[in-house]
Formats: C-alpha cells, sequence, structure tokens
C-alpha cells in the first residue's frame, strides 16, 4: 500500500514538474519585468541629463527677469 501510494506521488510530481516546465506564463512577466526595468533606469539617465540643462535654463531667465 505505501509503494502504490508512493508511486503515485511520484508520477503527480514528475507530472506538475512538466507542466510548470511547459507553462510560459512567468517568463513572460519576467521578461516585461526586465523591459520595465531597462525602461525606467534609462529614463532617470536621460532626465538627470536634461534636468541639469533646464535648471541653468530657469537660472539664466530668473536672473534676467
Amino acid at each position: 500500500m505505501v509503494v502504490s501510494n508512493l508511486g503515485q506521488a511520484f508520477a503527480w510530481g514528475s507530472w506538475s514538474l512538466v507542466k510548470f516546465r511547459r507553462d510560459q506564463r512567468a517568463v513572460t512577466s519576467t521578461e516585461y519585468a526586465l523591459i520595465a526595468v531597462i525602461m525606467v533606469i534609462a529614463m532617470m539617465g536621460g532626465l538627470s541629463i536634461i534636468g541639469g540643462d533646464l535648471a541653468t535654463s530657469f537660472n539664466q531667465v530668473s536672473s534676467e527677469l
């Protein structure tokens, strides 16, 4: 009885592993998360460059007023 239950548990466990490996939802969400992180890093870098130039422009305008 114990051996047959162990066999059933092993068969169920290996089937679950096969289903898990075929499931692509986690891979897709991970790829989207990586794309979002790369976009945020690029935006932060671009805004830091533009921010310095923008501050200089506003300071020039305020000093002329």
